[in-house]
């Protein structure tokens, strides 16, 4: 997934695990306030916009997280 949003010309700081194991889809989470940023980030990767949600904290240095899913098979990265 990291090389496909760098490819895609996405600043890609930091990969890890999300809080749980048990997302059943993909989403990206804006963490700036940049809903349209979060949604081409979304779209490129070919997850559902419904699946983006906003949850900003100044915590966190980054424009949006990718939290990927059970269904990560099925997105642009792995076709």
């Amino acid at each position: 997934m990291t090389s496909f949003l760098r490819a895609a010309g996405y600043d890609v700081v930091d990969m890890g695990n999300y809080k749980t194991f048990d997302v059943k889809q993909s989403l990206v989470i804006d963490r700036s306030g940049n809903w349209e940023i979060a949604k081409k980030i979304a779209s490129d990767l070919g997850i559902d916009p419904s699946n983006v949600v906003q949850q900003i904290s100044p915590e966190y240095f980054v424009t949006a997280s990718v939290v990927l899913g059970r269904d990560f098979k099925n997105l642009r990265a792995w076709n």
